[in-house]
């Protein structure tokens, strides 16, 4: 009886053990990029297998964040795939506060769910210091 118990907790220590964690940071400095971060962001969240555990985050900073001061079509439909993204189990969106200031963005034309942060290399920088992997379109 003994022996299957201990067996058992073996068993669920290497389980948790191999058991990976996806973190991710996704780097967006550039609005031209906007497509390949949303592919990168979104592909990731949907390999994920059932048992991985992940924190897929995407950073907006520099001109990225003009897609909200536009009511272009493009501007419009990126807002949209960004609104997808957020609804996304595991994705979190932040923008820049001081990209957003320096192009006279306000925080209240951000999709509802997106956070701000105070300067988006920083936030990258955090990240990566907690073991993310950092990816940049």
């Amino acid at each position: 009886m003994n022996l299957g118990r201990i067996i058992l907790a073996g068993l669920l220590f290497v389980v948790t053990m191999s058991a990976k964690d996806i973190n991710v940071v996704i780097f967006l400095a550039d609005k031209a990029k906007f497509d390949s971060a949303f592919i990168i962001t979104s592909g990731l969240q949907k390999t994920l297998e059932k048992d991985e555990k992940a924190d897929i985050e995407l950073v907006l900073g520099g001109s990225s964040v003009e897609i909200f001061a536009s009511r272009s079509k493009k501007d419009l439909e990126m807002q949209e795939k960004i609104k997808s993204l957020i609804a996304m189990p595991n994705v979190r969106v932040v923008a820049c506060n001081g990209a957003m200031k320096r192009n006279g963005i306000d925080v209240a034309w951000l999709s509802n769910g997106i956070k701000t942060v105070k300067a988006a290399p920083k936030e990258v920088v955090l990240r990566q210091l907690d073991g993310y992997a950092v990816l940049q379109p």
